[in-house]
């Protein structure tokens, strides 16, 4: 009798074991399961980050070519710029008139101070206004650029010689002798004899 309760409870005892084997095994499966989840995961977070990498890469190439582009064309429409300006002086230049150096420092004044004035209103760069100053001068004033023409090389330049070879003042004794000299012609407007006196005056 006691030999058979001895095997009964060995026969309960293997199907217990048996019972829990495929609990076990099932338990096994869903880690599996789960490790291939969590490899799947890092593989589409592996992907993701090189997509991304590859979308930045490309926008900042996008953004150095267009950087680029726009350069070229702000130089383009610089350039453009500087042409059609340049075309436009000639016929500014026909409002400045000649100026020979034969009439003082009060027709010299008068002159500078037109080209001055033009270069100043229509932006000339100073080269142009060199060459409209070189190109007006006419008589005695052509004659005294040529002799210094290797010395008076841009418009600065010019300029200050020209004021100290043509606007040297008059002492007030010279002056005085200049007025009493001019006289009113006998059809010369009584408004035109008065200015000029008093530019004469002055100068």
């Amino acid at each position: 009798m006691q030999c058979d309760n001895e095997k009964f409870e060995t026969f309960v005892s293997g199907r217990a074991e048996v019972n829990m084997g495929p609990e076990e095994q099932t338990t096994g499966e869903v880690d599996m399961t789960q490790n291939n989840t969590s490899d799947t995961s890092n593989e589409t977070n592996i992907t993701g980050d090189v997509n991304l990498q590859q979308m930045m890469s490309a926008a900042t190439a996008l953004i150095k070519q267009n950087t680029t582009m726009m350069q070229m064309l702000s130089n383009q429409q610089t350039e453009q710029s500087k042409i059609t300006n340049f075309s436009v002086m000639p016929d500014l230049n026909q409002s400045i008139g000649k100026f020979s150096g034969e009439n003082g420092p009060s027709e010299a004044r008068r002159w500078l101070q037109q080209l001055e004035t033009s270069a100043l209103l229509h932006a000339w760069p100073e080269a142009f206004s060199f060459e409209t100053a070189k190109n007006n001068l006419t008589g005695a004033a052509k004659f005294w650029y040529a002799g210094r023409m290797y010395e008076l090389q841009n418009w600065n330049d010019f300029r200050t010689a020209f004021r100290a070879t043509f606007l040297f003042e008059h002492n007030k004794t010279d002056r005085n002798k200049k007025m009493i000299k001019r006289v009113q012609n006998p059809k010369e407007n009584i408004s035109t004899y008065f200015h000029e006196s008093v530019i004469m005056s002055r100068t």
